[in-house]
């Protein structure tokens, strides 16, 4: 998808210097909370499209756990992640987080806002059993004998990464936090809910500044990724696995949220970069402190 609109509120700073975070965390936190209120992200496709094009938004990218300090793979998140044979919908987005010990694929499921977790009664909702049931279909996949491996085949994890402890991570993403407001016997009853996955509503989701260097892709065939967006943090660094993504230079320019005079700068280093190393230039997002 291509976005022409600048994010309200965000004006891209002239030069072709990395732009600091924190103005586009602001201006995000704001549209992504009038886009909520107004009743946007009733619509799957329009909260797919925007998480898409804001990742720093999704839970998930350094695990369920506190910041590791590891990139995630392949330094962004991966946009409905194919997982074959599945019988049911794949997940809507996936980050593979990693720490020292542990490689942590975070499938995450984004449900209507304005989907209940309750009935009128007080019993759990169809809408919020069906997404759970989900869930346990992605875990079951990989209970599978083979699956785990042609998981990390198909989206090319290293060695290394692929031989830490197996510790795949779930989310959910459903409803208004506005259905509890005022009844704490609901309350308890959401918390007592699948301990195992971790479940949010939209209003629980804000910015994460420390996420705003990934931008978002899709896998269309075994290891082969595409860029689908780039954030208006965007930098580009040598030596970190974002290997080979199609569409990068069209996607820089399809920014809106990012200068002329920025866009020229990442396009050159692209250039030298790829000058330097032939086939297979790996690119992310620049570390900011």
């Amino acid at each position: 998808m291509t976005w022409t609109t600048p994010l309200p509120g965000y004006a891209a700073p002239a030069g072709s210097g990395a732009p600091d975070a924190g103005p586009y965390v602001d201006a995000l936190a704001l549209e992504y909370q009038r886009l909520l209120n107004a009743g946007e992200f009733n619509v799957e496709r329009k909260a797919q499209s925007f998480f898409e094009r804001h990742p720093c938004l999704l839970p998930g990218s350094s695990g369920n756990s506190m910041r590791t300090g590891f990139s995630p793979w392949p330094s962004a998140v991966i946009s409905q992640p194919p997982l074959p044979g599945l019988r049911k919908r794949v997940p809507d987005f996936l980050w593979i987080a990693t720490d020292s010990a542990h490689l942590m694929p975070v499938f995450i499921e984004i449900e209507r806002a304005d989907k209940p977790w309750f009935t009128a009664g007080e019993v759990q909702s169809h809408e919020l059993t069906q997404s759970i049931d989900q869930i346990v279909e992605w875990r079951s996949w990989f209970d599978q004998p083979g699956n785990r491996e042609i998981f990390l085949r198909d989206y090319q994890i290293p060695t290394h990464m692929a031989q830490r402890a197996w510790k795949p991570e779930y989310i959910l993403v459903h409803g208004r936090s506005t259905e509890f407001h005022g009844n704490p016997f609901l309350d308890r009853k959401r918390a007592q809910i699948q301990s195992d996955i971790k479940m949010m509503t939209f209003d629980s989701i804000s910015p994460n500044r420390n996420a705003t260097d990934w931008g978002a892709v899709k896998l269309r065939s075994q290891g082969q990724y595409e860029a689908i967006s780039v954030p208006a943090t965007f930098s580009v660094i040598e030596g970190a696995p974002f290997t080979d993504v199609a569409r990068l230079d069209d996607i820089i320019d399809e920014c809106p949220d990012i200068s002329a005079e920025r866009k020229e700068s990442l396009h050159e280093t692209l250039i030298d970069l790829r000058k330097q190393r032939g086939p297979g230039v790996h690119v992310r997002v620049a570390r900011r402190r």
